[in-house]
């Protein structure tokens, strides 16, 4: 049994905690906020043991041995640093820094120290993505030729806010596009031949809305679109000389459409009351009781890529965080 510490009580941490309800091989013994009527409640609400308001005391708990990282995208390698330094695993949401030398430097202290450490890519890890990749291995749609893959809502939050604020790595690429781009590393390969992007940015200088055009050697391609100020079909489309699959709200699928020319066929998952984070959490635990160092599905070299990728986009439409130096 793996005894987790929970840093952050915000949104995602608040579905991590609710769906450990379902996990066998860990269990959430403490978590950390500064502010302490929020830490308090959220223990409360999930029956956590211990709380904590200075994170000194939660890296120094001994019973914790690996640190789920829930905050803003700028804490991200800071807090992965602070707990490999505290002899902790590592299980970091995404993005997992803020660029490629961040995230080299969590990974290769990690891999010095012994440590397990990695990206917290859940979708990778839902029963239907897994199916979806297992079909278009077998062959079901044919070559796959063509990948189009969007997630975009319109924000109200306030200027200051995660989503729109730079100092906390705001913006549509790093929220929401991160999910079409790991998608298409997962069903392409992170080896394109060429990459084009471009981006509306909105008024506090953060990429509002981005596309990227991939294309490949073998003349596959892939569309990706992402935003924050509007609302796209949130669609993950395959398309192959022989059929397509569509998987709805991809990044949390529970189904997909297996399209041919006489028939649809319907792949469902159903997980009542969960979220779907648990897949996750217990291959998690799984690596770690094994020993494990890094995943052998959110691999340490598909951090990297993803990273990469994520740097060159930026760079391709100009965006550039203080937090960056020279990427």
């Amino acid at each position: 049994m793996i005894k987790w510490g929970i840093y952050g009580a915000g949104a995602i941490a608040e579905k991590y905690a609710h769906d450990f309800a379902n996990v066998g091989g860990g269990k959430v013994i403490a978590a950390y906020a500064r502010n302490v009527d929020k830490i308090s409640a959220f223990c409360s609400k999930y029956k956590i043991d211990k709380s904590y308001t200075d994170e000194n005391d939660f890296f120094s708990d001994p019973e914790i041995e690996l640190v789920y990282i829930a905050t803003p995208h700028v804490l991200h390698a800071k807090t992965a640093i602070k707990a490999l330094n505290a002899g902790k695993h590592v299980l970091c949401e995404k993005p997992f820094a803020m660029n490629y030398r961040e995230a080299k430097e969590v990974l290769d202290l990690a891999n010095s120290k012994g440590l397990f450490v990695m990206e917290a890519l859940w979708t990778l890890f839902l029963p239907t993505i897994i199916e979806v990749k297992k079909k278009v291995d077998d062959g079901a749609i044919g070559k796959l030729e063509k990948l189009v893959c969007s997630f975009g809502f319109k924000s109200d939050g306030p200027p200051e806010g995660r989503l729109l604020n730079p100092e906390l790595g705001g913006g549509g690429l790093l929220d929401v596009g991160i999910y079409t781009v790991m998608i298409a590393n997962y069903f392409l390969s992170e080896s394109y031949d060429e990459m084009k992007s471009s981006a509306i940015f909105t008024n506090t200088g953060v990429d509002g809305t981005v596309c990227v055009e991939l294309t490949y050697s073998d003349k596959r391609s892939a569309t990706l679109k992402a935003s924050i100020i509007e609302d796209f079909d949130n669609k993950l489309i395959l398309i192959g000389d022989a059929g397509t699959i569509e998987v709805p709200q991809f990044w949390e699928a529970n189904h997909a459409l297996l399209i041919k020319e006489v028939e649809t066929h319907k792949v469902e998952y159903l997980v009542p009351e969960y979220w779907g984070y648990h897949y996750e959490i217990e291959h998690v635990c799984k690596m770690i009781e094994e020993g494990a160092l890094s995943s052998n599905i959110a691999t340490q070299k598909f951090t990297l890529e993803l990273m990469k990728m994520l740097d060159d986009i930026r760079s391709q439409i100009g965006l550039k965080y203080s937090s960056d130096g020279e990427i």
